[in-house]
C-alpha cells in the first residue's frame, strides 16, 4: 500500500478484527503476536530507508523533507481510519515520530536549507508545516524555538555590528547606515517575527517570549543602542527626510 500497490482494505480489516477476536478467547495475544509486532517493525524500517534516501536525492532540504514528511503521515493515519486497528494508532504515531522527526529533526534545520533560509525568504506555507511537524515531538519543538530564537537574535546583532562596526565602536562614525535605518531594519525584523509567529506558529506563547528575549538582548545588552536612539532623535527633530518617511510608515514603534 506505501509503495502504490492496490490491497483490498476491507479484506485486511476483516482478518485483523478476527486475529482480535481469536485473541479474546485464548491466552495468545494474536494481533499483536502475528501483526502488529511486524507491522510496527516493517514500518520503523521502511520510514528509516526512504527517509535517509529522500534527504541524500534533495540536498538535505527541510521545505521538500516536510511536505514529504507531512504527506506520509496523513497517508498512515488514513490506514488507520480504513483497516488498521485504533489500538495501534498510538504506537504508529510514535514510530513516525521518531523516524521521521527527531531522526532528522536537529540536523535538517542547521542546513543551508534549513530554518534560517525559510524565514529569510518569508516562506509562510513551509514554516508552517514545518512547525507543525516539529510540533509533535516535545524535544523537537523546544529544539524549534531555540533555533527560531537564535536567527533572531543573530539577525539583530548583525543589523547592530553593521551599524557600528563592532562592539565599542562610535556609531556616530559609521558609514553603513544611519541610525534611522537601524531602527527600521530592527523593528522590521521584529513585527515579521510576530507575524510568522501568528500565522506560522499558532501563536506560539513559548516563541512569542523568545522574541522578546532576544530583542532584549540585541538593545539592552549592547550600550550602542542608547546611542542610535539619541542619533535618530536628532535627526527626527531636525526634519530628516528618511527619519519623517521611516516614522510615517509607522514601523518606528519599538522601545528599548
Amino acid at each position: 500500500d506505501r509503495d502504490g500497490f492496490v490491497i483490498d482494505k476491507s479484506m485486511v480489516y476483516d482478518v485483523l478484527c478476527l486475529l482480535v477476536e481469536v485473541s479474546v478467547h485464548s491466552d495468545i495475544s494474536c494481533y499483536n503476536d502475528i501483526f502488529e509486532t511486524a507491522f510496527l517493525q516493517e514500518t520503523k524500517t521502511y520510514y528509516h530507508i526512504e527517509s535517509t534516501i529522500f534527504l541524500s536525492d534533495n540536498n538535505n532540504s527541510l521545505s521538500r523533507y516536510s511536505k514529504k514528511a507531512e504527506t506520509r503521515i496523513a497517508e498512515e493515519k488514513e490506514r488507520i481510519d480504513t483497516y488498521i486497528l485504533r489500538q495501534t494508532e498510538e504506537k504508529l504515531r510514535n514510530i513516525l515520530n521518531a523516524t521521521l522527526i527527531t531522526q532528522h529533526g536537529a540536523m535538517l534545520l542547521a542546513y543551508e536549507d534549513g530554518l534560517n533560509s525559510l524565514l529569510r525568504e518569508h516562506q509562510l506555507v513551509y514554516l508552517g508545516r514545518i512547525y507543525g511537524l516539529y510540533s509533535r515531538v516535545g524535544s523537537m519543538l523546544d529544539l524549534f524555538r531555540e533555533s527560531f530564537y537564535s536567527y533572531v537574535k543573530t539577525t539583530g546583532s548583525q543589523y547592530m555590528n553593521n551599524q557600528g562596526g563592532g562592539s565599542g565602536t562610535d556609531p556616530s562614525t559609521s558609514t553603513t547606515s544611519s541610525p534611522s535605518v537601524l531602527c527600521k531594519k530592527l523593528t522590521d525584523l521584529k513585527l515579521k517575527s510576530m507575524e510568522i509567529t501568528l500565522q506560522c506558529f499558532q501563536s506560539d506563547k513559548l516563541i512569542t517570549r523568545k522574541i522578546k528575549d532576544a530583542f532584549d538582548e540585541i538593545v539592552n545588552v549592547d550600550v550602542r543602542w542608547a546611542n542610535y536612539l539619541a542619533m535618530y532623535f536628532d535627526e527626527l527633530l531636525k526634519g530628516s527626510k528618511e527619519v519623517t518617511n521611516i516614522s510615517s510608515s509607522g514601523h518606528l514603534c519599538y522601545g528599548a
